[in-house]
């Protein structure tokens, strides 16, 4: 296991999460929650599991549900149940103040703003950050001449 900075792994989930199906948005999403999950025992595996449901699954759906909840609230605090590590991921990636309930639920302040929670330092697998990478590399643009011409990288003159 190594340790890595919250923002690499946003950045290679981010990237994962595109090169197998996700869109932008919930790709963004995901990667935040997903950072955050990590955290957590059951976090690799929800991660794995989440990136192998795409293009459907509960990278759009976690995103989808938390959206509406906070829509139907409006303003005040919005009640949602607790969950895997993934969906409290999610919750937790939300700029606003939560805490658990006495009945185990999460209670969401939309009208207190708060710090995501960020560790300084998020383990993983060398195996699993090994395939997130490669999921990742699925978005880079192949090193051609046609490519470069296309306005990928540096181009043909590159003379700097």
């Amino acid at each position: 296991m190594n340790g890595y900075s919250f923002t690499e792994v946003e950045g290679v989930l981010t990237k994962a999460a595109r090169g197998s199906g996700a869109g932008v948005a919930h790709a963004a999403r995901f990667a935040k929650a997903a950072a955050l999950a990590l955290a957590s025992d059951e976090g690799a595996d929800l991660v794995k599991a989440a990136l192998a449901d795409l293009p459907n699954g509960v990278i759009r759906d976690h995103a989808i549900c938390i959206q509406r909840y906070l829509a139907d609230a409006g303003k005040g605090t919005v009640i949602l149940p607790n969950g895997d590590a993934l969906w409290v991921g999610y919750i937790d990636s939300l700029p606003y103040k939560s805490v658990e309930t006495p009945t185990g639920e999460i209670a969401v302040y939309i009208d207190v703003f708060a710090k995501p929670v960020r560790p300084p330092r998020v383990f993983i697998s060398d195996e699993n950050m090994a395939k997130w990478q490669a999921l990742a590399a699925k978005t880079y643009v192949p090193e051609t001449e046609q490519s470069r011409l296309g306005g990928a990288g540096a181009g043909l003159n590159d003379n700097d």
